[in-house]
């Protein structure tokens, strides 16, 4: 029962971020708008077990996502995603609303469109000891050739 919900969730999100690709290509007037629909994608659900000496300290370290963007589900009861304002180098919160999902472009949409479009830096942090879980969709990029921008 469980499974089945889970794998209708994780279609429907994997339909989204295709859907958001498509939606970009179009941005950028192409022909071949389905340029992504081979593309992997990744499903992922995590599960932080933040203790109080942990408070203040990364649950994530800084990083970027590798691949063309990425659809987050957050702990609508938990904050600690933030993210780097690149041009002062600090970070702010993003909050989860209810009903709401975060969307990252990631360091193969930075590529795909000549830097165009920014792949954002971003962390967890611990912000109180409880279990913080979120839901991840990646939409990773072409695994039988290099990616260009069009």
């Amino acid at each position: 029962m469980i499974w089945d919900i889970i794998l209708k969730y994780a279609k429907a999100i994997d339909g989204l971020a295709r859907d958001l690709a498509r939606r970009l290509g179009e941005s950028y007037e192409l022909a071949d708008i389905d340029f992504f629909k081979r593309w992997p994608s990744q499903f992922r659900m995590n599960k932080y077990h933040f203790e109080a000496e942990a408070i203040g300290k990364h649950g994530v370290i800084i990083h970027t996502d590798p691949g063309f963007l990425t659809i987050l589900q957050g702990d609508e009861d938990v904050s600690g995603l933030e993210a780097m304002d690149t041009s002062s180098g600090t970070f702010f919160p993003i909050d989860t609303l209810p009903n709401t999902l975060t969307v990252n472009l990631g360091d193969m949409a930075r590529i795909w469109s000549n830097g165009r479009l920014c792949n954002v830096k971003h962390r967890v942090q611990c912000k109180e000891a409880t279990t913080r879980i979120s839901i991840s969709t990646f939409l990773l990029g072409p695994m039988d050739r290099d990616l260009e921008p069009p």
